[in-house]
């Protein structure tokens, strides 16, 4: 019988610890609008089969490349759901610990791999960024492969690693712009290397990812604009000092509690124990894995040239950059830093020669790697119970629970579409729009922005109101209409999704004062009359209105309040329900608000385009233009 090396049973426990730490469990994921936008994206992509030119807007301003969106089209061609792209993105992170071990133990030795391989398994931001849908967080995987590539293509004059090395480091740019650094570091170390590089498959593979990086430059010059230069005009900075900290916090694992927000880090910190030994324990070893790779090695070898090259150049570039630097910046540089570490530990372990010493090298090693694990655990069942306000969002599988009951209820009624109300309206631009998007790809759905209007169709529909627990004033008018609610309950004082079903809009629901002709608008929309009401500190109002032919110019109503000599006294605009979703039949009442004043006496209203503030006039039946607004006298009595 074949006996398994005792190393690759170790190597198999980390590997399957470093799984379930970043696989399991899906819906305790983050799903706000960057992860919905590349969801959306991605599956557009496998459904419609419609090649996409560029990807979402990167935090810089400008669109990513598409080639995250291949990427995640891969899950979701085999599962259309939200967990199958996270549940991927933690399967090629964990990959990653394998790549880790190989390029450890070949360039160094089994003990120094399976210290790298614990460190970077246990790695707190490791794990964070492992569980959810971002395209930066799938870059250990293919900066890992980089990596070996690079090495065996620096040692050996093999084909198929010199051309993958060349390919990965020209893509992994376009996965995310971070990946840029990977490119000064292989230029130097081959340079360095020429004479044993096969230079014809790295030119050859470099020449394969400039060709998927086409469609983008496709769509800039369709676009007519490439913002890049305006955003370093914009950005411009000398040093980026925040760099040192950030890069800092990602090897060490330190600052893990900014993920709880800012009114529950400290909560959270007191909940677990003081981390500051492991941190400088973590910090004394890749200190001492630099000193042994400079001066011992004296850059002599290839793989140490490699190793801290990777280590040191993003760090530069970032500190150098014009831009603003973020933590998942420095994801790029995942394992490095504990392939560093592990070297570290290794010539202290050298040092110790009792053995008594020896087992406590390992012994603080191993606690330092417990303890983080211990501290990632600790802080993702923190999250999944508390209101993470400003951190951590909403688990994904919450919201998942909201989207199975408007299916089953879309499934099983004659509902015709469904309502999102919440705050924002646009998925291009408002977070909850672009969630919803997301999830609902597969049934009709228009979005109602609760703070400036509400939506009544003429045929059955599904309201999904997601009421969050912040101050805005989210207005909500269907309550007649609606029956058969079912809730879902988030996180304590997060608030709440409510799921119903509305009838149609009736006659008999109409209590608003009726405006007189002309009540026709150029665009279409007919303003039918409104209703008041007056509180100690404000005067309130609402518009009833039917949309005109949809269209995707953006509509603002004014409001203008006058006293019985003509003297305005107050004013409220605001935007009306999105022309672009507009659709026949459709009733909309749009709110306005104003301080309390007890001489208003009456009412003007009117259109305009937003941002040109063109009026949009009235007509009357044959089309005669009549004004650009319509008065009414403020009701004496609400």
């Amino acid at each position: 019988m074949k006996i398994i090396p005792i190393t690759r049973i170790y190597l198999l426990a980390i590997v399957i610890i470093a799984s379930l730490l970043r696989m399991t469990l899906p819906g305790l994921s983050e799903f706000k609008a960057d992860e919905a936008r590349l969801y959306a994206s991605s599956l557009h992509f496998i459904t419609n089969l419609e090649i996409p030119t560029h990807g979402i807007t990167s935090s810089i301003g400008i669109p990513n490349f598409p080639i995250s969106t291949w990427i995640y089209a891969i899950p979701l061609t085999l599962w259309k759901h939200p967990y199958s792209a996270t549940i991927f993105t933690g399967l090629l992170n964990s990959v990653s610990i394998i790549f880790c071990w190989y390029i450890t133990k070949r360039f160094w030795n089994t003990r120094t791999a399976l210290i790298a391989t614990m460190l970077f398994a246990s790695s707190p931001w490791a794990v964070i960024f492992s569980r959810k849908i971002w395209a930066q967080n799938t870059l250990p995987f293919f900066v890992g492969a980089w990596a070996l590539s690079g090495l065996i293509a620096l040692h050996e004059r093999r084909t198929w690693p010199t051309f993958l090395h060349g390919l990965l480091t020209f893509c992994i740019p376009q996965i995310h712009f971070s990946g840029l650094a990977l490119i000064p570091i292989s230029l130097i170390n081959f340079i360095i290397c020429r004479k044993q590089i096969t230079w014809k498959p790295l030119i050859i593979g470099a020449t394969s990812a400039m060709v998927l990086a086409a469609p983008l430059i496709m769509h800039f010059n369709n676009s007519g604009s490439l913002p890049t230069l305006s955003l370093l005009n914009n950005s411009l900075k000398t040093t980026n000092f925040e760099s040192l900290k950030y890069y800092w916090m990602l090897s060490i694992g330190s600052d893990i509690h900014s993920i709880t927000g800012p009114t529950k880090y400290a909560d959270f910190l007191s909940s677990i124990p003081d981390y500051t030994a492991v941190h400088w324990l973590w910090t004394i070893l890749i200190i001492l894995g630099c000193a042994r790779l400079t001066i011992m090695h004296r850059l002599q070898s290839s793989a140490t040239r490699m190793i801290l090259s990777w280590l040191i150049v993003p760090l530069l570039i970032q500190y150098i950059s014009p831009f603003d630097v973020h933590l998942h910046y420095f994801i790029v540089t995942f394992p490095v830093q504990y392939i560093v570490a592990a070297i570290g530990a290794d010539q202290l372990l050298n040092m110790l020669k009792p053995q008594v010493f020896r087992t406590t090298g390992w012994s603080l090693v191993l606690s330092s790697v417990f303890l983080q694990t211990w501290a990632i655990i600790s802080l993702l069942q923190y999250v999944s119970t508390h209101n993470t306000q400003g951190g951590f969002g909403t688990p994904l599988s919450m919201t998942m629970n909201a989207i199975n009951k408007v299916q089953y209820l879309y499934s099983n009624t004659d509902s015709s579409e469904v309502l999102i109300l919440g705050i924002g309206d646009d998925p291009n631009i408002h977070e909850y729009p672009a969630i919803y998007n997301s999830l609902l790809s597969n049934i009709p759905h228009r979005f109602v922005d609760g703070r400036y209007s509400n939506l009544f169709p003429k045929l059955p529909a599904i309201v999904l109101h997601h009421q969050t627990a912040n101050s805005q004033t989210i207005h909500n008018h269907y309550h007649q209409l609606s029956f058969g609610k079912s809730y879902v309950r988030l996180r304590p004082g997060e608030g709440t999704i409510t799921v119903s079903k509305i009838l149609p809009f009736g006659i008999t629901t109409n209590t608003y004062h009726p405006f007189e002709p002309p009540r026709t608008l150029a665009n279409g929309v007919s303003i039918l009359g409104y209703s008041a009401h007056t509180t100690e500190n404000s005067l309130e109002w609402a518009i009833h209105w039917n949309p005109g032919e949809q269209t995707t110019t953006k509509y603002h109503f004014f409001n203008h309040l006058y006293n019985d000599t003509g003297e305005k006294l107050g004013q409220s605009d605001s935007p009306s329900f999105p022309a672009n979703q507009w659709e026949e039949g459709d009733r909309v009442i749009s709110f306005f608000t104003d301080k309390f004043n007890s001489q208003v006496k009456q009412l003007k209203v009117g259109m305009y385009t937003y941002p040109g503030l063109e009026n949009i006039l009235f007509i009357d039946d044959s089309g005669k233009p009549l004004g650009t607004e319509v008065t009414v006298r403020w009701p004496e009595h609400q």
